[in-house]
């Protein structure tokens, strides 16, 4: 009777583990990894080469304001056909470059009839604490700024 009773104590401890998500990195844990240099360029000059005004700043000429722009980017999130072991990734979340975030939000600020996008902002929303973190530990970026047309 004792031998069941462990038995069945253990497959209640073991079948809601299988089901749970793994999670492979929390903010707490210590990360040991060597000094690296990473270098961000978001290239305006294709926008603004074709008369598209883009500037994290507020434009410094006359304009007429047609509307404040936000744009949330859930990043794409696949199963890991990799996964191996336990602690592995269950989940790969997709990085989205901040290039492509660009090019979204002037694609959507050119269909509101605007030919200038001011106080651009992306930002990149991450996992918080007690949180279960994947692969790249991202949940959503946004992107920000007001539509104008120049005068």
């Amino acid at each position: 009777m004792k031998k069941i009773a462990v038995f069945v104590a253990l497959l209640l401890l073991v079948i809601p583990a299988s089901a749970q998500l793994v999670i492979t990195r929390t903010k707490e844990d210590p990360i040991e990894k060597e000094k690296t240099v990473s270098t961000s360029f978001v290239d305006f000059r294709a926008y603004t080469e074709n008369g598209f005004f883009v500037s994290t700043d507020a434009f410094p000429g006359q304009f007429t304001p047609l509307g404040s722009l936000e744009i949330r980017v859930d990043p794409k999130t696949t199963k890991n056909p990799d996964r191996k072991r336990t602690s592995d990734p269950i989940y790969i979340v997709e990085e989205v470059n901040v290039q492509e975030l660009l090019n979204i939000a002037v694609e959507a600020a050119k269909e509101k009839g605007a030919d200038g996008l001011t106080n651009l902002k992306i930002t990149t929303v991450r996992m918080t604490e007690g949180e279960i973190a994947f692969s790249v530990p991202v949940k959503y970026y946004i992107i920000s700024g007001l539509c104008i047309r120049r005068s």
